[in-house]
């Protein structure tokens, strides 16, 4: 056996096997919003007048001052189904969301802490909000956001249905 894979070999050996499941779970989940997201960008291309529902997250975001940005993103089943809020990668949010970090993400007086991977741009993990309030968080719900970068903290101003 080659050496560098030996190397891998034994280090996966000595990692705890809960850690190991764990991690494999999270890449499934970026595997699956990734393969999402490529679809809709691939049918996107394909219609020179797609329509709004045809995209996953819309964006439209303008910054309020240096430290906050406001933005708006449309929950999907896959967000829903993995607790995942997403912007678009290009828009100013996911720009100003720290890579591999933490963030508050608050809803009246609910608030959840989520986390942004190193790999995924413009997505957190971990808002556990939807199953609090199923007849507010839906799929087609639009969710305006506002993100102090210096605070970390993302507060859903309102939710659109």
């Amino acid at each position: 056996m080659d050496k560098g894979y030996q190397d891998i070999f034994n280090q996966l050996l000595k990692t705890d096997p809960e850690v190991l499941r764990s991690r494999l779970r999270e890449l499934e989940i970026e595997r699956k919003i990734l393969l999402t997201v490529l679809e809709k960008d691939a049918a996107s291309l394909k219609s020179p007048n797609p329509s709004a529902h045809e995209f996953p997250i819309e964006t439209h975001e303008d910054a309020l001052g240096g430290d906050e940005i406001v933005g708006e993103a449309i929950l999907t089943d896959a967000d829903l189904s993995y607790n995942n809020l997403r912007f678009k990668i290009k828009s100013n949010i996911a720009k100003g969301l720290p890579q591999n970090g933490t963030v508050k993400v608050v809803y009246q007086d609910i608030s959840v802490e989520g986390t942004i991977p190193p790999s995924v741009r413009g997505r957190i993990n971990g808002v556990h909000l939807y199953k609090k309030f199923p007849d507010l968080f839906k799929v087609g719900s639009k969710l305006n956001v506002k993100y102090s970068k210096s605070d970390r903290i993302l507060t859903v101003l309102s939710v659109e249905n």
